[in-house]
């Protein structure tokens, strides 16, 4: 008898929005003719982040901000400067358009070098911004603020992927009103709402002006608006999937970290990184799918042969740990 692989490889929020998906079906189904604009939704964000609405600007994806600001802030030439490892699309979209990309590194605990990142920025006349991720992906670590501030202090535009923030970690979003040269990057991966395709950006209002003025008018479908908008009206009750996803992220780092040959990454996002030292990456990872569990596996130097594993139910976890104390066997 065949028994399904457990799939803990992706990075989508495991609980779903029953109550959000509802409410924007409802709205879309009863009221089919009703003008939909992404005034609403802007009006929505700014209230839950504590911002003007002339800081707020709506995208179809967190990728489509980062090309956009790319293509609307540098020039070939022109560098961006990243802590590698990282969201792969920094590099990826810097290079696409003809950027170079300045890795200044983290240490082995994946905590990004900020003196080194700073003199970089500060030195580099080429490096016209700055790409962060916190929590980061796929290590999972918050970015601390102290580091955020040090770098926007050099002047230098800098973007910080926010995508992961509501599960664990302090936004920087506040610091938009006394540093203009901050960018923040956020979607709606906390409410389940991956397919639905929509994200947003914060900045002060003369950057966030020029980002709405590349991005399209309406990139969203009114599903999308309806639902990211019912997302945000039903955040207290969505937070109860937060709080879940923490307590069961804090179980399976303790049990992992009990293990003997893993190495554990403390997280802020909803999943975990893992190194086995003593091990092969791949090897872990082949032997888990052969155990019933599929994971993402970085081969690549700067992930230093790490695996990323998605926090989702405590069967998952129970799961998972069955399957990795056979693989480890």
């Amino acid at each position: 008898m065949s028994v399904s692989v457990l799939d803990l490889s992706g990075i989508e929020n495991v609980h779903p929005s029953v109550a959000t998906v509802a409410d924007s079906l409802a709205d879309v189904l009863l009221r089919p003719s009703a003008p939909r604009s992404m005034d609403s939704l802007r009006r929505a964000i700014a209230v839950h982040v504590g911002l003007s609405e002339t800081c707020v600007v709506i995208a179809d994806s967190e990728d489509a901000i980062v090309a956009k600001l790319i293509r609307l802030f540098l020039n070939r030439g022109d560098a961006i400067a990243v802590p590698e490892p990282t969201y792969g699309i920094f590099r990826y979209a810097a290079q696409s358009a003809g950027i170079e990309v300045l890795d200044t590194g983290s240490d082995e605990n994946f905590e990004i070098y900020q003196e080194s990142l700073a003199e970089i920025v500060t030195a580099a006349e080429q490096v016209r911004l700055v790409f962060l991720a916190s929590p980061n992906n796929p290590t999972g670590k918050p970015i601390r603020r102290e580091t955020i501030i040090r770098i926007l202090e050099t002047g230098t535009l800098t973007a910080v992927d926010e995508s992961h923030i509501e599960f664990g970690g302090r936004s920087c979003a506040d610091l938009i009103e006394e540093y203009p040269n901050l960018v923040v990057m956020r979607g709606f991966k906390w409410a389940s709402l991956d397919g639905l395709n929509v994200a947003y950006a914060l900045a002060a209002p003369p950057i966030a002006a020029r980002l709405a003025a590349v991005l399209p008018i309406e990139p969203l479908s009114g599903m999308a608006l309806s639902a990211a908008e019912s997302a945000i009206r039903h955040a207290p009750l969505l937070r109860d999937n937060l709080e879940r996803i923490a307590r069961e992220r804090d179980r399976m780092t303790t049990a992992l970290d009990a293990l003997p040959g893993v190495i554990v990454h403390q997280s802020g996002a909803n999943f975990v990184f893992c190194q086995f030292p003593d091990r092969k990456g791949r090897d872990i990872a082949n032997r888990l799918f052969e155990n019933g569990v599929k994971v993402r596996h970085y081969p690549a130097k700067e992930y230093r042969d790490g695996i990323r594993i998605r926090v989702g139910h405590p069967a998952d976890t129970d799961r998972l740990l069955d399957a990795l104390k056979k693989s480890l066997a």
